[in-house]
């Protein structure tokens, strides 16, 4: 629009010259008794004028097709891949949590939380407080607290997510003035309409990925919860245990049991066990750092007991890629927790009892 204005101005003043001042000296000039050396040179002036005027009108012309072409931002919004409701879903012990963020974007957004307990009821009267903080940039945190709805639902308003790149939400609830659970939230709009943001790699922080990953493959044994949920409100939880060498058994809570050892894979699905051949499976493994790139350092954060240090990184897996982040005792180079943003994939892992003794066998077979 300004750019209409800026070329419609002068294309309006030389209309104005033309029809006020140059058309009746043209007139006057036209008649036979003239003979003022002044007036010989208007049909010159005019003609110049003339081709001032259809230049600006040219212009103008051209901008409204420019303008014409490019999408609005509606259009922007539509041609997006991205379709909500955004949802993602984490359960804890005795509550199971749902976070509605509509339309999931950089700015503002909904945030509606739903919170229910193990058997599906809505829980009332909890108080609930959300903090938000940027996994790649030393910005701080902000912090609200959600309004209640009556039936199991907080709603929040603002434009909360405020800059490009992963975000970590926390929700923190309350229950008759004790707290009851806390909730994680890795996001990143950018990963769903397919435009993430890639930074320089800093070496220090690769470095530190790299020392994580010599420490990890240096484990004996290993359990870790994994949350996996598809943001579109459905969720997979995993409990595993890791052992040296080669060996992993997991549970899908309410789903299928697995051992694998080395090339061999057996599956319990309805309470009968069978056996599978598959790609040798390997622990540990740890290459992180071979396949990051992107590398920076995101905040400290106190982990249990331990100072922890995140990384964060695009993660490049069979062709795909996906933004990780890990967070990294600083003492001990062990990666504390684990998550990854990706289209259809958002995962959170906590890992714990690291070295612990554990003794993987194959099931019995019937």
């Amino acid at each position: 629009m300004a750019c209409h204005r800026v070329l419609l101005v002068p294309l309006l003043t030389i209309a104005a010259v033309n029809l006020l001042s140059m058309r009746p000296r043209l007139v006057q000039a036209a008649r036979p008794a003239t003979e003022d050396p002044v007036t010989a040179v208007l049909p010159w002036r005019f003609f110049r004028l003339i081709r001032a005027e259809r230049a600006l009108a040219s212009s103008v012309l051209l901008v409204a097709a420019t303008l014409a072409l490019l999408p609005t931002s509606r259009q922007v919004q539509a041609l997006s891949p991205f379709r909500g409701p955004f949802v993602l879903v984490r359960k804890a012990a005795v509550l199971n949590a749902r976070l509605q963020i509509d339309p999931y974007q950089v700015g503002e957004n909904t945030f509606t939380l739903t919170l229910q307990d193990r058997e599906g009821t809505p829980v009332r009267g909890a108080r609930f407080r959300f903090t938000f903080r940027p996994l790649d940039e030393r910005l701080g945190t902000a912090g609200a607290e959600a309004e209640g709805q009556g039936d199991g639902r907080f709603v929040l308003n603002g434009a909360y997510v405020g800059t490009r790149g992963p975000w970590m939400i926390r929700v923190s609830v309350w229950l008759r003035g004790t707290a009851a659970a806390e909730f994680l939230f890795a996001v990143e709009p950018d990963w769903a309409r397919g435009t993430p943001i890639a930074t320089p790699t800093d070496p220090r922080a690769f470095a530190l990925l790299e020392a994580a990953d010599d420490t990890m493959n240096r484990l004996r044994g290993l359990r870790q919860r994994q949350d996996l949920t598809d943001g579109l409100s459905g969720s997979v939880t995993t409990i595993s245990e890791f052992a040296a060498t080669d060996a992993v058994r997991f549970q899908v809570v309410g789903g299928t049991e697995g051992v694998l050892i080395g090339e061999r894979r057996y599956l319990n699905e309805g309470g009968a066990w069978r056996q599978l051949e598959d790609a040798p499976f390997k622990f540990p493994n740890s290459r992180l750092a071979r396949n990051a790139e992107s590398v920076v350092f995101g905040p400290r954060e106190v982990i249990g007991n331990s100072q922890a240090q995140a990384v964060v990184f695009i993660l490049r897996s069979a062709g795909a890629k996906a933004r990780y982040m890990v967070w990294i005792d600083e003492k001990s180079r062990l990666i504390l927790r684990e998550a990854m943003v990706a289209p259809g994939h958002y995962m959170l892992s906590r890992n714990h009892d690291f070295n612990a003794a554990l003794k993987i066998l194959p099931p019995l077979l019937r």
